[in-house]
């Protein structure tokens, strides 16, 4: 036993064993001979959504579209009581809460579930979607430009393979994307659907008009949404040594501009604290905080210029050919516990700035000239989107269509 040194750590490496050579197997086979007592019923599509987790995304955007063109019937499926009674009140007759009799004898009715998020399927517990006896249909939520699953770097001394959700069928945006997911979940290319992200359909035909509720959307807007950092790092919000946000201020003054910021959801909760950016001093630099805008996609099409870094909402905004200012200003530690699928800087569809004199003059150029490094937008949209039609949902029915015939 001398190996483990640390008590702590032989803890958990005996609650990993116990969970993933017991617990995961016996409710794999418990679940797995209750489900040859229940008839399937074909024309059910499931959206599974587990605790924690909202009706949002793509899952949303399909769901919609499907109940105006297709006979479907579709159950909104959740294991949260809150969640339940909000969603009963929009979709009644729609909803059916996991824990409760109708909900267990729901699950093992279905063929087909729907989810967007969760690749680790212990979150799903008391229920384990098996791709033995359902067909497990990812939709995702971002486009594959960090590490994912398999590809994250040490992944397998966090979890065991056992502790990954398996798919039947995974959709992605374009034809590089298909081996990256391929890579990422240990599934053949013929498992991924290339039909674009739902939510993208939206991106591309916007239906709602935010600048009435936020009139300074009307302006430029300059919309900063770094990504989620892991492993105890967080984001440094203008991760200049040269930074003065008096400056920054007055530069949107005089140029009309509103710059929001949208980091993670944790972040945004502590963001005076964390970072020292009281949002309530600046009347140019404000929130774009989930409760304000819960859904990106719609945000989106109101922005003029995005600033990021690794997060794949660059990849959304491709769609709509406007400029973005990289600040990667972390790369190499970042790539050090993260990593990046693709080489950054033949992927990145705008400049790299790392000092605050160099942040404003781009601004200012993007502001004043919007189609300034548009063929190289173009370029980079054409890698990251096969099909740039609104048309995503369309195609991911007719792949669904074609599974549940067989």
């Amino acid at each position: 036993m001398a190996k483990y040194k640390n008590k702590n750590a032989l803890l958990w490496k005996t609650k990993r064993l116990i969970k993933n050579y017991f617990l995961l197997d016996l409710l794999s086979t418990i679940l797995f001979t209750i489900e040859l007592f229940y008839k399937k019923n074909n024309n059910i599509l499931l959206y599974f959504f587990s605790k924690g987790e909202g009706f949002s995304d793509n899952s949303k955007y399909l769901f919609e579209y499907l109940e105006n063109n297709s006979d479907y019937n579709q159950v909104l499926f959740t294991l949260e009581k809150e969640l339940y009674k909000e969603l009963n009140n929009v979709y009644p007759g729609k909803v059916v809460f996991g824990l409760s009799p109708k909900g267990i004898k729901t699950f093992f009715r279905v063929k087909h579930i729907i989810i967007s998020n969760g690749i680790d399927r212990i979150s799903f517990y008391p229920y384990l979607l098996s791709t033995k006896t359902k067909n497990i249909i990812q939709l995702w939520h971002g486009s594959l430009f960090k590490r994912l699953g398999f590809q994250v770097k040490d992944w397998d001394t966090i979890k065991s393979r056992k502790e990954y959700q398996k798919f039947t069928k995974f959709v992605v945006c374009s034809t590089m994307e298909k081996f990256m997911a391929a890579s990422c979940f240990n599934l053949s290319i013929d498992q991924i659907w290339l039909t674009n992200y739902p939510r993208n359909d939206y991106v591309l035909n916007p239906t709602l008009d935010l600048s009435k509720e936020h009139p300074y959307l009307n302006k430029k807007t300059i919309l900063y949404a770094p990504t989620w950092r892991e492993e105890g790092h967080k984001v440094e919000f203008f991760p200049f040594k040269d930074v003065d946000i008096n400056e920054i201020q007055k530069f949107l003054e005089n140029n009309d501009a509103y710059l929001l910021i949208r980091g993670h959801a944790s972040e945004m909760e502590r963001i005076a604290d964390l970072y020292d950016l009281d949002l309530n001093k600046t009347n140019r630099i404000i929130s774009a905080h989930q409760a304000i805008f819960p859904r990106t996609e719609q945000l989106l099409p109101h922005v003029d210029i995005l600033i990021t870094d690794y997060s794949g909402i660059a990849i959304d905004y491709l769609l709509l050919n406007r400029p973005i200012i990289y600040l990667p200003y972390d790369l190499e530690t970042y790539c050090s516990y993260r990593g990046l699928m693709y080489d950054f800087d033949e992927f990145v569809a705008g400049p790299k700035v790392f000092d605050q004199k160099d942040f404003l003059a781009k601004l200012k150029l993007y502001i004043y000239s919007p189609e300034t490094d548009t063929n190289l937008r173009l370029s980079k949209q054409k890698q990251f989107h096969d099909n740039i039609d609104g048309k995503a949902r369309a195609r991911l029915k007719d792949n669904i269509d074609i599974l549940v015939k067989q």
